[in-house]
């Protein structure tokens, strides 16, 4: 997708500048300013109060949803040695509440969730790869060494700070941002899984938010 336009990488937003009735004024974190009529920020509405704007957001535009916490880890294995294994689900004590099996590469893929990622999330990625293997040999009733292993801290990366998505805390849906409404008169809109009419917490619902805040961009013009 990159080949054809102009992507730019860990170049985080810094500042929104919309004093001006003709031009929004954005300024990346390399320096690099960005002018545009219309501005689609796709991205999760906790990010928000990461960027300053100006002027700044009402109170009633900023949001205090909160974002999910998740540690997804990948073990690779020579062979899949959990097939017809008939496990005790009583013995899934572990970091890793859902577990999925992949084929390419063979590999256990581990979900660490809510309070579960945020303890493991202060605890040394070696510690933790020892509590899985631990997991998975218990529960699979075999000492199986992954050949390789991938841990990603999703509430330590910059650009979601969390996964899946972000979730509402009691009362703030009916109160904030209607869905089909800019963030900021007509000018800059925000699109993301959470503002999605349906497949919240999907790349489904974040298409479908896009594509739907696009066209209201198009239509405004």
């Amino acid at each position: 997708m990159s080949l054809n336009e102009d992507v730019r990488l860990n170049d985080p937003v810094e500042t929104i500048n919309y004093q001006l009735d003709d031009e929004i004024l954005v300024l990346m974190s390399s320096g690099l300013k960005i002018r545009c009529r219309r501005l689609l920020l796709g991205f999760s509405p906790t990010l928000l109060s990461t960027i300053s704007f100006v002027p700044s957001l009402s109170l009633n535009k900023s949001c205090s949803m909160i974002m999910g916490q998740c540690i997804k880890t990948i073990f690779i294995y020579s062979k899949p040695f959990w097939q017809n294994i008939l496990i005790d689900p009583t013995e899934n004590n572990g970091p890793c509440s859902n577990i999925f099996e992949s084929t390419n590469p063979i590999c256990l893929i581990g979900l660490i969730l809510g309070d579960d990622a945020s303890f493991w999330n202060e605890k040394s990625q070696d510690q933790l790869i020892e509590s899985i293997k631990k997991q998975y040999s218990i529960l699979y009733k075999i000492n199986e060494n992954p050949l390789e292993t991938s841990i990603q801290y999703w509430n330590k990366e910059h650009f979601s700070k969390g996964c899946y998505a972000a979730i509402y805390p009691p009362s703030l849906l009916s109160t904030w941002l209607q869905k089909n409404k800019p963030l900021i008169n007509q000018r800059i809109w925000l699109a993301s899984t959470e503002m999605a009419l349906q497949w919240i917490g999907y790349i489904e619902g974040a298409i479908e938010a896009g594509q739907r805040s696009a066209q209201h961009i198009f239509n405004s013009l």
